[in-house]
C-alpha cells in the first residue's frame, strides 16, 4: 500500500512539474511523441525520488535538478542556459511548496483529534499533491510560454545564482528538520520557506519584465532604423525627381541645338555635341532596372547613397519580375547588407572604395523551386569574425549587429544557405535563397 501511494504521489508531482514547464517553454513534440517521452522520464523521476541512501541523499537535489534539466533539453525548445535556470527554479519552488505543506500540516492538521478520523500519511500525501498541482495550474494560468531571445542570456546567468542558493537552503532545511519537525521548528520553517518562495517568484517575474523591456528596446531600434531608411528613400527620390525635371527642361533645348546643327550641315559638330551630352549624363535616374519595383527602389536608393560618398558601386542583376520571395524580407536583407558595405567603404581612402552587388533570380523548373542568389562584395578594413559574429567598433552598440542579426533571422526563416567572410581586404556576404 505504501509503495502504491509513493508511485501515485511521485507521478502526480512529476505531472505538476510538466504542467509548470508548459507555462514557460514551448514543446518540441506533439501528442503521443511528447507523452511517451514524458513517461520514460517519469519512471526515472520516481526511481530517483525513492533512493534513500545516506550518502546519496546529500546529492539528491543536484541529481534531481540534472534530471529536470535533461527533461527540458529533450522535450522543450529554447536556450540550454535558460533550461538550467528553469530546472533550478522549478526544483526550488516545488520543494518550497512541498516543505511548506509538511510544516503547515505539522502545525495545524495532524493533531490527535485529526488522526483519530483520518490516516496521517494518506492525508498529508493528498494535500501535498493537491498543492503541487494547484501551484502548477496557477503558473500556467498567469504565464504563457514564449521564445527566448539571445539578448537576455547574460541576465539568465545572473538570475541563476538565486535559485541555486535557494536549493542549498532547502537542502539545509531538509537535513536539519527532517520529515517530522517540531511545532517551533515548523513555525520558523514556514517563515523561511515563504521568504524563499516569494523571492524566487519575484526573480522569475523580474526576468520576464526584463525580457519584455529588452524586446521593446529592440523594437525601438527597428523603428529608428526604418525611420533612417525612409529618410534616405525620400532623399534619393527627391534627387531623382530633380534630375528628371532638369533633364525634361533641357530636352527641348538640346533638340533645338541638334536640329539647327544638322539643318546647317554641321554633322561633325552635332556628333561632338552628342558626345559632350553623354559625358555630362553620368548621373542617371535609375542605376538598376530589375523589373521589380521594391528591389529597384532599394538598389537605386543605396546606389545613389554610395555614389554620393565617392564609392564605385557596380550591379549585376537579371529580370526579377517573377521572384516569389516576400519583398519586405528581401529589401530588409539587401538594405542591411548594402548599409554595412557602404559603412565599411567609408573607412577607406576614396580611391579604394568599391562595392560589387549581384542579385540573380533562377526561375522554377518543373518540381525544382526557384531561388535568388544575393552577393555583396566590398572593399573593407580588417573585420574580426568570431563564432559567427562580427566584432563591433561602433560607439552605439545597441544598433550594431542588430541589422545583421535581423538578416540572419530572416534567412533562417526561409532555410536559406548563407556565408560571410573576410579575406585580402575584401568582405563578402553571399546567400542562396530558395523560393517557398
Amino acid at each position: 500500500m505504501e509503495y502504491a501511494v509513493d508511485i501515485v504521489f511521485h507521478s502526480l508531482q512529476y505531472l505538476a512539474i510538466i504542467v509548470f514547464f508548459d507555462a514557460f517553454v514551448l514543446r518540441k513534440y506533439q501528442a503521443d511523441s511528447f507523452w511517451w517521452r514524458v513517461a520514460v522520464f517519469g519512471a526515472a523521476f520516481h526511481v530517483l525520488s525513492q533512493v534513500n541512501n545516506d550518502f546519496f541523499k546529500y546529492f539528491q537535489a543536484l541529481a534531481m535538478v540534472l534530471l529536470l534539466y535533461v527533461v527540458l533539453w529533450v522535450l522543450y525548445k529554447g536556450d540550454p542556459l535558460y533550461h538550467l535556470f528553469l530546472s533550478c527554479m522549478t526544483y526550488t519552488l516545488f520543494c518550497a511548496v512541498d516543505y511548506l505543506i509538511i510544516f503547515f500540516a505539522q502545525m495545524f492538521c495532524l493533531t490527535d483529534s485529526f488522526q483519530q478520523h483520518y490516516d496521517r500519511v494518506t492525508t498529508q500525501v493528498f494535500i501535498r499533491i493537491l498543492s503541487a498541482l494547484s501551484f502548477a495550474f496557477f503558473a500556467s494560468l498567469f504565464h504563457k510560454p514564449a521564445d527566448e531571445g539571445k539578448s537576455i542570456r547574460k541576465w539568465t546567468l545572473v538570475s541563476l545564482l538565486f535559485p541555486l542558493s535557494s536549493i542549498f537552503l532547502l537542502t539545509f532545511f531538509y537535513h536539519a528538520f527532517g520529515d517530522a519537525p517540531t511545532s517551533e521548528e515548523s513555525l520558523y520553517g514556514v517563515i523561511a520557506l515563504c521568504l524563499i518562495g516569494v523571492c524566487n517568484i519575484a526573480v522569475l517575474f523580474s526576468r520576464d519584465y526584463l525580457k519584455k523591456s529588452i524586446r521593446e528596446h529592440e523594437m525601438l531600434v527597428v523603428l529608428k532604423e526604418r525611420e533612417r531608411t525612409q529618410k534616405e528613400s525620400i532623399t534619393a527620390l527627391s534627387a531623382a525627381y530633380r534630375t528628371q525635371r532638369k533633364m525634361t527642361h533641357d530636352f527641348q533645348k538640346h533638340l533645338s541645338v541638334l536640329s539647327g546643327l544638322l539643318e546647317n550641315g554641321n554633322a561633325r559638330q552635332a556628333s561632338s555635341y552628342l558626345s559632350q551630352l553623354r559625358r555630362d549624363s553620368t548621373e542617371r535616374i535609375l542605376l538598376v532596372d530589375t523589373h521589380h519595383a521594391a528591389i529597384d527602389a532599394i538598389l537605386n536608393q543605396k546606389g545613389m547613397a554610395a555614389q554620393q560618398k565617392k564609392i564605385d558601386i557596380r550591379f549585376e542583376v537579371n529580370d526579377l519580375s517573377g521572384m516569389k520571395i516576400k519583398e519586405t524580407d528581401c529589401t530588409v536583407v539587401l538594405g542591411n547588407l548594402l548599409d554595412n558595405a557602404i559603412e565599411a567603404c567609408e573607412k577607406l581612402p576614396e580611391c579604394e572604395r568599391w562595392i560589387q552587388v549581384s542579385v540573380i533570380h533562377t526561375p522554377a523548373e518543373g518540381e525544382e523551386p526557384g531561388s535568388l542568389f544575393l552577393s555583396v562584395l566590398n572593399a573593407s578594413p580588417f573585420v574580426k569574425i568570431s563564432s559567427g559574429q562580427i566584432a563591433t567598433t561602433k560607439q552605439n552598440a545597441s544598433f550594431h549587429g542588430f541589422g545583421l542579426r535581423n538578416v540572419r533571422d530572416i534567412l533562417k526563416k526561409y532555410q536559406a544557405d548563407y556565408d560571410f567572410h573576410y579575406e585580402n581586404g575584401q568582405f563578402v556576404f553571399s546567400v542562396e535563397w530558395p523560393e517557398c
